[in-house]
């Protein structure tokens, strides 16, 4: 599986056909009068934020910018980012929580589950970031009307037209980082730096964004996933317990209307681009969240990871998205996945720590080709190098 590529579609812009009659300097002049109210009515051209630095002309219009035939904005859009103090540190002290921290057809699975977040103080852990909310969505200090999760991308208008996806370099959007050092959550600003198509055919749908974060003590922005991964926009707000809510009408106020920035290198991302796409029907969903479970080694679904970032497994599932390697004595079968945990175990993991508390109550299966009769519904295998010596059970 190849790495994100910074990617972007050859789109050139049609030239207007101008002409010196009287009857086009007349609709050129309606037409200017029609975007008036744009102008004066909640519309005006945008200012950089933080400080950064408008293009020259320091505004051409209103709108959002032309995209260019390199996929990047210009106009009063396309500001540059003001540059770091050299001074500023590039770490936050107020919040901060514990981070749980092969061959072609083998992946890299990760302890996180979306992976973004924010460094804490030197030595210490990155907090988390819980999730954002898509109301708050601005570019230039203007609202992004009706921001939302289109499929693998995000949609809305801007000036009273859509944004085109590649124009969402520069959107700001509010959030909350999760802590547990007694300040509880604390309001953080993320925004959006880059977009890419992804370069994977199987997901046409989907982009790629760069995202940095705001640190709430010294202003300093970072990006938001480890080692400056891109990552895939998922709606609703994804829990180690829960896995994902905030999805339907009947979900708490609090809960709605939120984006999770899945992080290519954590779980929810990974997944996504093994091929288990939440949004495309309700087994893809299922397979999704069973993979995260897998991917995190949480056995007992209950949000506790008893792996290691790095640690290989093989994948494969029932619905064939992801295909089996040859087996090896060297990583033998190790359980099977569903989206509560496991359903059932041969080994624990190489790199589990210590025993889940439910890994001894888990039926035992030899291979997927075993399973017990509980084991229903689309499911997720791997196979992975045991840990020595074994979990004893009684």
């Amino acid at each position: 599986m190849q790495d994100p590529m910074n990617q972007t579609p050859d789109k050139t812009p049609s030239a207007l056909q101008r002409s010196p009659s009287r009857l086009w300097r007349l609709a050129s002049a309606v037409a200017l009068a029609s975007l008036l109210p744009l102008v004066f009515l909640g519309c005006p051209c945008p200012q950089c934020p933080d400080g950064g630095t408008p293009p020259q002309p320091s505004c051409s219009g209103a709108a959002s910018g032309a995209t260019t035939a390199s996929g990047t904005t210009s106009g009063p859009a396309a500001c540059v980012p003001p540059a770091p103090s050299p001074t500023a540190a590039q770490d936050s002290c107020t919040c901060k929580v514990p981070d749980t921290g092969a061959g072609p057809d083998w992946h890299q699975q990760s302890a996180e589950l979306a992976g973004t977040g924010i460094t804490g103080c030197a030595g210490s852990p990155r907090a988390r970031v819980r999730t954002f909310t898509l109301a708050s969505a601005k570019k230039g200090g203007q609202i992004v009307d009706g921001a939302r999760v289109d499929k693998g991308r995000l949609a809305g208008n801007y000036c009273g037209a859509p944004l085109a996806p590649m124009d969402w370099v520069g959107v700001e959007l509010e959030g909350d980082i999760a802590c547990v050092n007694g300040s509880g959550d604390k309001p953080v600003t993320a925004r959006i730096t880059a977009v890419m198509p992804h370069p994977d055919l199987d997901v046409p749908d989907t982009a790629l964004y760069s995202v940095e974060i705001k640190s709430p003590d010294t202003g300093a922005w970072t990006p938001a996933c480890a080692d400056g991964a891109p990552a895939i926009p998922l709606a609703g707000m994804w829990s180690n317990t829960a896995l994902r809510v905030g999805l339907v009408a009947s979900d708490p106020p609090a809960m709605q209307g939120k984006v999770t920035f899945a992080c290519t290198n954590a779980a929810i991302g990974k997944c996504y681009q093994w091929g288990y796409v939440p949004w495309r029907d309700a087994d893809h969903a299922t397979l999704h969240a069973a993979c995260t479970r897998m991917a995190r080694a949480d056995y007992c679904g209950n949000g506790t990871a008893y792996t290691t970032n790095g640690t290989a497994v093989d994948v494969w599932d029932t619905a064939k998205i992801q295909l089996r390697s040859p087996p090896s004595a060297a990583a033998p079968f190790e359980a099977a996945w569903g989206p509560n945990g496991a359903v059932c175990r041969s080994h624990a993991r190489v790199s589990t720590a210590s025993k889940p508390g439910c890994y001894c109550a888990l039926p035992v299966c030899a291979d997927d080709s075993a399973l017990p009769a509980s084991a229903t519904g689309p499911l997720v295998f791997d196979s992975s190098a045991p840990k020595t010596p074994a979990l004893s059970c009684p």
